[in-house]
């Protein structure tokens, strides 16, 4: 299952979460989608192969909450790969990846 959130869509949305979509392989945000996103929490998907493509354009996006994700995706954001994910959430101050919290 892939998800793609349209540019122009959803222009107003503030916090937007992915949990426990076992299915979901790819997430695609368009630029000029989301302008106001402040808040994604990415958690349990297991199948979820990288970042979300273009969560890049998402200037507002204050915290971005990577949890309980498939050893795919873990791989992509070591920072000793050579094809990690992290600069593309390198604008976002608030990053947090790893297991829940308690």
């Amino acid at each position: 299952m892939m998800e793609c959130v349209k540019a122009g869509g959803f222009q107003n949305l503030k916090r937007l979460a992915f949990i426990c979509l076992s299915g979901l392989r790819k997430v695609t945000v368009e630029q000029g989608a989301m302008p106001q996103l402040q808040e994604l929490l990415l958690e349990d998907c297991k199948l979820l192969e990288e970042v979300p493509s273009g969560v890049e354009f998402l200037a507002c996006l204050n915290e971005l909450h990577i949890i309980n994700m498939g050893d795919q995706l873990m791989s992509k954001l070591d920072p000793r790969s050579q094809d990690s994910d992290l600069s593309r959430v390198k604008h976002v101050p608030k990053v947090y990846i790893g297991p829940r919290r308690g």
